[in-house]
């Protein structure tokens, strides 16, 4: 049985298109939330896909994982994953067999919910990267006007 994969999008990038096809070229079911005319719907590589639309996204992102039932679901950008991010924390607070399939699904494919705040905060992860002994340009952060002159 072939791994079934959501590629979830907030935009209308060409990558997305790449990823999807990748998968599907290794043998995964590929499905896809996004916004209308987005590049992946022209290959070959979607099997489904699930309307996407910024007004209420968090509803759409929840609806397409119900009805694709995905082994994993990838965000392909940062307003995708902080979306699953948030369908995760409210899906938690409810006992429903809908809810339990999203957070199943979700832990599964973004792993411990404890570090999604990390991955939402570039200081937070980049300080964790830099824990961890990796190598990272430095970086300064910038709260003020004034610090932006004196950076500068």
């Amino acid at each position: 049985m072939a791994l079934k994969v959501l590629l979830a999008t907030t935009c209308r990038w060409f990558a997305t298109a790449r990823v999807a096809m990748a998968f599907s070229n290794v043998g995964c079911e590929v499905d896809i939330v996004s916004p209308a005319n987005h590049p992946a719907c022209l290959t070959r590589a979607i099997q489904n896909r699930y309307r996407y639309h910024g007004l209420t996204p968090l509803r759409f992102f929840q609806a397409a994982i119900l009805s694709s039932r995905p082994d994993i679901v990838i965000p392909c950008d940062d307003v995708a994953m902080r979306h699953l991010h948030r369908i995760y924390a409210a899906a938690s607070q409810t006992r429903s067999p809908s809810s339990n399939a999203i957070c199943h699904a979700l832990q599964a494919s973004l792993g411990d919910p404890a570090s999604y705040p990390i991955t939402e905060s570039r200081d937070k992860f980049m300080a964790l990267v830099r824990e961890e002994g990796i190598r990272i340009p430095e970086t300064k952060t910038v709260t003020s006007a004034d610090e932006v002159e004196h950076w500068v």
